[in-house]
């Protein structure tokens, strides 16, 4: 069963969306979707469960380490910064890379409605951090 759909004009390397259907027919137990877009061609490559809403999940982590980057760059904010006892570096690095919820909690707690306002600056409808973790585009 090929589980691919292509709109628009394909960019995307043969190679890769073959071995993305074959992950995903290889594992029928699992509830998998995957969606590329290429922002530049508007082209969507889609394989697996269409139309099935998945929890964010660590997701929002990217979302709350580009706030803080993004308050830095406006210099609202400081790499050198120190939140919880713990400096921010550490932080970002922590939640990022090993998915440690206690970093990303701080710094989530520090931004409050920062993290909205940036969601919504780069086209998102909606971020919800805490237990829902959801990020909603537009």
């Amino acid at each position: 069963t090929d589980f691919a759909t292509v709109v628009g004009d394909s960019i995307f390397d043969p190679e890769i969306t073959t071995s993305i259907n074959a992950i995903v027919a290889s594992h029928p137990e699992l509830d998998i979707a995957v969606s590329v877009i290429d922002l530049e061609t508007g082209a969507q490559f889609d394989a697996g469960l269409s139309g099935a809403h998945f929890k964010a999940a660590s997701t929002a982590k990217v979302l709350t380490a580009a706030t803080y980057l993004y308050e830095v760059q406006q210099v609202r904010a400081s790499l050198g910064q120190v939140i919880d006892g713990r400096p921010v570096l550490q932080l970002l690095q922590q939640s990022i890379e090993v998915s440690d919820n206690a970093a990303w909690d701080s710094l989530r707690n520090y931004l409050g409605d920062k993290q909205q306002a940036f969601a919504e600056l780069l086209g998102l409808d909606s971020y919800e951090g805490g237990d829902l973790n959801i990020v909603t585009a537009s």
